[in-house]
């Protein structure tokens, strides 16, 4: 594309995220970012757009995607993991991987490609992993290094991400991974015109509203708040199963609950007051997903896993993102700013009053971030996926069965 049609895209999207100050009854906010321009001035952002389109000739929308990323990254920092530009139409290759110990590991693969489990990721058609890694941060807002951890994982197994790198080409028509087993070095390659024709790696999420008895506790999957119906449905169920079996403790397993509706989780908070409940948290825990950790504070739960992808205090609610079909781009931007306090109760700002409330950004940055971390940290090894065990239950099922003993 030519820079005026380049300027004129990244300008739509601006434009679109500032928004205006309206309220939207459907969705029960001000359809505009609260502080886009809180932190940097539209003359800032303008100056480095013209910079970005003086660069070169012509565009693609790699080049887009990957400098309005760190655009907004520029404009609202560590605070907002929500705004964002997303590509709708990238394949995802049957890869998965992990950040353990501070290395990236292949836990997931499609079969023809086996023999990569479980080995270190060291580079990506030839560029190193470190430097992929920075290219992704460069590009990532992020509150917490697990959000920035997830962002990368995700990243190195999307061709569309990848290509918008500075360091990778943009028309590879192989993905080639370099994996280190103890030092020993091989090459894993994808076929770009064919990556349909390769089976998914096996693996079988947990679903959400599900639950088992374990060692006399009731375990129950959250992993999404989503539709209030099926909630109290099953709200319905383990109240039954609970009386009928004399179950008193619960755990409820939270990992990889990415948000939806806050409200959702109100019926399983008034059904778990007053018991003794658990609660697992990991990595993948994000937008209101951490609103149920508050929610299951305030009950008394104890948290074990690892921190959480976002503070408490941050930007979020993303409510009609707007769609350039013709580049495939979806973009988002937050509505509203959420902050707790030290007691965990929280208010939220929105385009109107939330200069009025932090005044500039000096006060702003003075705010401690308000992170949200489990009473037991406990990451899950490496040999968690080679023997397909789960560190992170354990510790919870251990933790009840020495409470049990201390009340004994």
């Amino acid at each position: 594309m030519t820079k005026k049609e380049a300027r004129d895209i990244i300008h739509r999207i601006f434009d679109y995220i500032d928004g205006i100050d309206e309220y939207d009854e459907q969705y029960d906010c001000i359809l505009g970012h609260p502080a886009l321009y809180f932190f940097h001035s539209k003359d800032e952002l303008n100056k480095r757009i013209e910079e970005f389109l003086n660069s070169k000739e012509t565009f693609d929308k790699y080049d887009l995607y990957y400098f309005i990323n760190k655009m907004i990254k520029f404009l609202v920092g560590p605070y907002d993991s929500h705004t964002k530009l997303v590509m709708t139409k990238s394949d995802l290759l049957p890869i998965q991987f992990k950040f353990i110990d501070n290395k990236i590991y292949v836990i997931r693969v499609t079969r023809a490609m086996e023999k990569a489990l479980f080995g270190e990721l060291v580079a990506i058609n030839g560029v190193d992993i470190e430097t992929l890694k920075s290219e992704i941060e460069a590009m990532t807002c992020y509150s917490t290094k697990e959000y920035l951890e997830i962002a990368i994982q995700a990243g190195l197994s999307t061709p569309n991400i990848l290509r918008s790198l500075p360091s990778f080409d943009k028309s590879p028509t192989n993905i080639i991974y370099t994996v280190s087993h103890n030092g020993k070095k091989e090459d894993f390659t994808f076929d770009l015109e064919h990556i349909k024709d390769y089976p998914n790696y096996e693996f079988t999420p947990k679903k959400n509203y599900s639950y088992r008895i374990q060692n006399d506790a009731l375990i129950l999957v959250y992993n999404s708040c989503e539709d209030i119906e099926a909630m109290q449905k099953f709200v319905q169920e383990i109240s039954t199963v609970a009386d009928k079996e004399h179950i008193t403790k619960f755990v409820v397993d939270l990992r990889g609950n990415r948000g939806g509706n806050s409200r959702i989780i109100d019926p399983l908070i008034d059904f778990l007051r007053g018991k003794v409940v658990v609660t697992l948290i990991d990595e993948y825990v994000f937008s209101s997903g951490r609103m149920a950790c508050v929610s299951l504070s305030k009950i008394g739960s104890k948290f074990i896993g690892t921190n959480i992808s976002t503070t408490l205090n941050a930007f979020g609610n993303n409510p009609k993102p707007l769609y350039i079909d013709e580049l495939d781009f979806r973009v988002s931007r937050s509505t509203k700013y959420f902050q707790y306090d030290s007691k965990l109760q929280g208010r939220s700002y929105n385009k109107t009053n939330f200069k009025d409330s932090f005044k500039d950004p000096e006060y702003f940055n003075s705010l401690d971030p308000l992170i949200f971390q489990p009473n037991e940290l406990v990451y899950r090894p490496l040999e968690d996926y080679i023997n397909g065990t789960d560190s992170q239950l354990n510790a919870a099922i251990n933790y009840l069965k020495e409470l049990e003993q201390k009340i004994v």
